[in-house]
């Protein structure tokens, strides 16, 4: 058996992580974080690049679906999500 530590020691490290972000109409954009960022930075991110700013959305991870965006899995890394070195996201 193996702890959290000694599990974390194995994974291979990366300097950043590629996030791409697919919307409904084929639009891809693309970003450059570190695998440390949470998840509500790149929701930010991806706010900020809309043209309406207060929209509602989520984002996915596809397979399998889940929304990275909402809950708990927002105050998770990029890297605790598996999301490193690089990634599609998509809107909704």
């Amino acid at each position: 058996l193996m702890t959290k530590q000694m599990r974390e020691a194995l994974k291979p490290k990366y300097r950043y992580a590629l996030i791409r972000v697919r919307f409904p109409d084929g639009f891809v954009i693309q970003g450059k974080f570190k695998p440390s960022e949470l998840m509500g930075g790149v929701k930010e991110w991806v706010q900020s690049c809309l043209a309406l700013p207060d929209r509602m959305f989520y984002l996915t991870t596809m397979p399998p679906v889940q929304r990275v965006t909402e809950g708990k899995l927002v105050s998770q890394s990029i890297s605790e999500l598996d999301l490193a070195p690089a990634s599609l996201l998509n809107f909704w």
